[in-house]
């Protein structure tokens, strides 16, 4: 939740975002009786910081948070047949306006290599114009002696 506000870490005003010090999936986790249960660290003012947005992507909870919700997601029944091509679909795509873009922007190229039975390009993104990725250094001319 964001609101206006200063960052204690840097002091700057702005936008604002709560920061729990003790992670909500470590919260989440722990057991009745265990240490800090009962403490009701969700809410408790001891447990939360205020940061601007620069300064909280800079903590470890972006990457906890995306971890404890992969977890979540391993946990879950297993999707149906067509839900999980939908989903591989998108991801598909995500990655092919990625690859798109890095092209577009003159920094990267294709590998020039071939794939097995040399009927295809590899497809990879390299940085060097008319270089081979790591798996195709192989097909790359000998430099003349």
């Amino acid at each position: 939740m964001a609101t206006q506000g200063v960052c204690e870490i840097c002091l700057s005003e702005g936008v604002i975002e709560k920061h729990h010090i003790i992670s909500r999936s470590k919260i989440e986790s722990l057991e009745p009786g265990e240490h800090g249960s009962d403490l009701d660290l969700m809410k408790n003012p001891g447990n939360l910081i205020t940061l601007c947005r620069p300064c909280h992507k800079l903590t470890d909870s972006h990457w906890y948070y995306r971890m404890a919700q992969s977890q979540a997601r391993k946990r879950q029944k297993p999707e149906d047949k067509k839900e999980r091509r939908k989903r591989t679909a998108r991801i598909r795509k995500r990655r092919q306006v990625a690859k798109a873009k890095k092209l577009a922007s003159g920094e990267f190229f294709p590998c020039s290599g071939m794939n097995v039975g040399g009927k295809r390009k590899c497809g990879n993104i390299i940085r060097k114009e008319g270089g081979f990725c790591g798996g195709h250094l192989w097909q790359a001319p000998k430099p003349e002696e």
